[in-house]
C-alpha cells in the first residue's frame, strides 16, 4: 500500500512504500504489465497481487499442510505436501489438508486412471481439472488405512529428492525408466505398489488388490508398458497396470459414481448436501 492517495498521511500501519528499494522493484518489474491491463483496479494498484484468494488463504490459515499439484505435468504422481505459510502460484492446485491420508489417494493409480479418462492435456501432459477429476472422483468410505503407507511413501520419495537434489519430474522419470534398476528408485516403486493396492482395498476392493500383486506375465502387477503393445497413448512407456486391469478398476469406479449420485437423487432435499459435507470433512478443504 502507498500512503500518498491511498491511506492518511498518519496511518499507523505499515504500507508498501515503507519499503522503498523492494517497491521500486516492483515498479519495474510489475507495473509496466499493470499498465495495459484492462482492469481499472490492477492497473492502479500495481503493487498488490491481482488474485489474493482469500478464500483459499482463510482456510490455509486453520492447518499447517496443504496438498499441492501443478495444474499440468508430465507426471500424473506429483501431488506432495506442503506447509501452508507460502504464497501459492496461479499454476497449482491446492488442497488445505491436515491429514496425511489424501496424498496417498490422489497419488494413487486408480485415482490417475479417472483422471486420465475425465480430465484435459496440454500437448502430451495431464492437465488436472477441479471440477472434472476431483468433484467427480468417489472417495472410498474411509481413508485412515492409508496414511500409514502414505508417510512411508511419501518419506522415501523426499529422501530421495534431498538427497539426488532433485525435482519430482526427475524422480517419475527414473521410476518409468525401465532401465534404471537402482536400490532407491525399485523401493519406491515397491512402495508405489503397496500404496495402490491399500487404496483398492480402502474401496472394499480386494479380489483387485489381490490380482494388483499378481507379477506373472497375465497378472496385474504394474509393469513396463511400450509402445508396441500398449492401446493408450497416456500409458505408452509408462510403469503402470496393464490396460485390461486398468479398464477393471475404472469399471468400479464408474459403478460407485452412478451408484452415489442414484443416492443422492433419491435423498430428501434436506439431505442432498450431507454427503459433499461429510466428503469434505474427510478430505480436507478444497478452494
Amino acid at each position: 500500500m502507498l500512503r500518498v492517495g491511498i491511506v492518511p498521511g498518519d496511518y499507523p500501519e505499515p504500507v508498501a512504500a515503507d519499503w522503498p528499494d523492494l517497491l521500486e522493484i516492483v515498479r519495474e518489474l510489475v507495473k509496466p504489465e499493470r499498465d495495459v491491463q484492462k482492469r481499472e483496479a490492477n492497473r492502479e494498484r500495481w503493487w498488490i497481487y491481482c488474485e489474493n484468494w482469500p478464500g483459499l488463504y482463510s482456510a490455509l490459515r486453520l492447518t499447517d499442510n496443504a496438498v499441492v499439484r501443478s495444474l499440468t505435468s508430465s507426471h500424473f504422481s506429483c501431488f506432495t505436501r506442503a506447509t501452508t505459510e507460502k504464497v501459492f502460484d496461479q499454476t497449482l492446485v491446492v488442497w488445505a489438508s491436515e491429514k496425511s491420508d489424501l496424498a496417498p489417494l490422489l497419488i494413487s493409480r486408480v485415482h490417475e486412471i479417472w483422471t486420465l479418462v475425465f480430465g484435459a492435456t496440454l500437448e502430451d501432459r495431464s492437465r488436472y481439472s477441479i471440477n472434472d477429476c476431483f468433484q467427480t472422483f468417489p472417495f472410498p468410505p474411509d481413508l485412515t488405512s492409508l496414511r500409514s503407507i502414505g508417510e512411508t511413501y511419501e518419506a522415501s520419495r523426499r529422501k530421495l529428492a534431498t538427497e539426488q537434489k532433485v525435482g519430482l519430474t526427475k524422480i517419475y522419470n527414473r521410476l518409468h525408466n525401465p532401465l534404471d534398476r537402482k536400490p532407491d528408485i525399485v523401493e519406491l516403486r515397491r512402495l508405489h505398489a503397496e500404496l495402490d493396492e491399500a487404496v483398492l482395498r480402502a474401496y472394499g476392493w480386494d479380489d483387485l488388490a489381490d490380482m494388483a500383486q499378481d507379477t506373472s506375465e497375465d497378472g496385474a502387477a504394474p509393469r513396463f508398458l511400450h509402445r508396441t503393445d500398449e492401446p493408450e497413448f497416456a500409458y505408452e512407456e509408462r510403469y503402470h497396470w496393464p490396460a485390461w486391469f486398468r479398464d477393471k478398476v475404472l469399471a468400479r469406479l464408474l459403478e460407485l459414481n452412478r451408484a452415489r449420485a442414484a443416492e443422492e437423487v433419491k435423498a430428501p432435499q434436506n439431505d442432498k448436501m450431507k454427503p459433499s459435507a461429510l466428503q469434505l470433512d474427510q478430505q480436507g478443504t478444497l478452494i
